[in-house]
């Protein structure tokens, strides 16, 4: 069975661990990696204001 991206929403191998397509990690907790910084900076900004 293939994985579906949760970012892209396109289909890889069953084996893949990054997209194909954008690139986004297809393990479990790789969507909090990437939204992290974002947040962070934020609160940076935040901080500096």
């Amino acid at each position: 069975m293939s994985r579906q991206c949760p970012s892209c929403d396109s289909y890889n191998d069953a084996d893949a661990l990054h997209c194909n397509q954008c690139g986004s990690p297809l393990v479990a907790g790789g969507g909090a990696a990437r939204n992290s910084p974002a947040v962070f900076s934020g609160w940076v900004l935040v901080l500096l204001v």
